[in-house]
């Protein structure tokens, strides 16, 4: 079975109508919320990127309100939507990928638990699908191993595929 793994970037799709939106969208139609995950720190990240959109004037009062009720009710409050949970062991592991991949301390810590989520996926047979539009995380995900994607560059039948896929 495959799951999906989502990063703030691929995340936001969901809640601000971006390039890349019907393609998390499908994901969601179709394999939310079982198979669905993304860090608890994502889920603030993604508030950030809606406030930042409200702030911008590409949402309005209304349409944030709205969309902040979605995201706590589709994901964060959603007993079935994978949530996960970083220990301090993490994230100080994930120091070596700033430097190796040049990229922020969150990502790393997001590359980290995709790289230990993949790892743990593969040992049971399963598929992990890493949900990603930030260029230098899907860069250094792709170097990893990692599936990975970018929903802003997928044909809504590859997303269908790797939906499909057990």
């Amino acid at each position: 079975m495959t799951y999906f793994l989502f990063d703030a970037s691929g995340m936001a799709k969901r809640f601000v109508a971006e390039l890349g939106g019907d393609a998390v969208d499908l994901i969601f139609d179709k394999a939310w919320p079982i198979r669905t995950c993304c860090l608890l720190l994502g889920v603030g990240e993604t508030t950030s990127i809606l406030v930042r959109a409200h702030n911008g004037g590409k949402l309005s009062d209304n349409e944030f309100n709205d969309q902040m009720a979605r995201l706590r009710s589709e994901v964060l409050h959603n007993p079935d939507f994978w949530t996960i949970h970083v220990e301090r062991e993490t994230i100080v592991s994930s120091f070596a990928f700033i430097e190796k991949f040049s990229i922020n301390s969150t990502d790393a810590i997001v590359l980290h638990v995709a790289i230990e989520l993949h790892a743990d996926m593969k040992a049971a047979a399963h598929k992990l699908v890493f949900v990603c539009s930030d260029k230098r995380l899907i860069r250094a995900a792709e170097k990893s191993g990692i599936t990975v994607c970018d929903p802003e560059k997928v044909t809504l039948a590859e997303v269908q595929r790797l939906v499909d896929a057990a």
